[in-house]
C-alpha cells in the first residue's frame, strides 16, 4: 500500500469515528436564521465552512444549517460585484470585496438522550457591515418533544397559584 492511500485511509477512519454518537446522547435539529437580512438588499449572503459547505447562498430570512462537524462563517458581497463563478472556484477567499463575518458558526452539541429538546433555531442579527459582518446572536428558539404535558402543567400551576393568593 502506498503512503497516499494509507494517509487517506487514516483520515477517512478518523472522520467516521467523529460521526459516532456519544453514549447516552442525541443530536437535535438546529439551524441559523439572520433576522434582518432583508434590510441588506444590496448584498448577496452565503456561508462557507471547513470541511463543508464549499458555499451555500442564504435565501432571505430562511433557516440554514450545515454539516455538524463544520466550522462556518457568513460572507457578503455587494450584488453589483457578485459573480457566482467566484464561489464555484473558491476565488472569494482572497478577494477583498467578499466580507467575512466576525462570528464562527457551529452545530448545536449533542444533548442527553432523555432531554426533550427537539430543535433549536439560532437567531442572528447583522449589527453592521464594514470590513467584517458584525453578527450578534439575539435569540435561541427551542422546540421540545411531548409538549402536550407542559401547557397543562402551566395552566394547573397558574390555577393553584391564583387560588393561593
Amino acid at each position: 500500500m502506498n503512503l497516499k492511500a494509507l494517509v487517506l485511509a487514516l483520515i477517512l477512519t478518523s472522520l467516521a469515528f467523529a460521526d459516532i454518537m456519544p453514549v447516552n446522547k442525541k443530536y437535535v435539529e438546529w439551524c441559523y436564521r439572520i433576522s434582518n437580512i432583508d434590510d441588506y438588499k444590496d448584498y448577496v449572503f452565503f456561508i462557507h465552512g471547513e470541511p463543508f459547505p464549499a458555499y451555500e447562498i442564504i435565501k432571505g430570512n430562511e433557516c440554514f444549517s450545515f454539516y455538524k462537524l463544520s466550522v462556518v462563517h457568513v460572507y457578503a458581497v455587494r450584488k453589483e460585484l457578485f459573480n457566482k463563478r467566484d464561489l464555484e472556484t473558491m476565488q472569494f477567499l482572497d478577494k477583498p470585496r467578499f466580507i467575512k463575518s466576525d462570528m464562527t458558526l457551529t452545530a448545536h452539541p449533542p444533548v442527553d438522550a432523555a432531554d426533550p429538546l427537539k430543535r433549536v433555531e439560532f437567531v442572528l442579527k447583522i449589527k453592521k457591515i464594514n470590513r467584517t459582518i458584525e453578527l450578534e446572536k439575539i435569540d435561541e428558539v427551542k422546540e421540545y418533544e411531548n409538549m402536550l404535558c407542559f401547557p397543562l402543567a402551566g395552566i394547573l400551576g397558574a390555577l393553584i397559584m391564583g387560588r393561593s393568593r
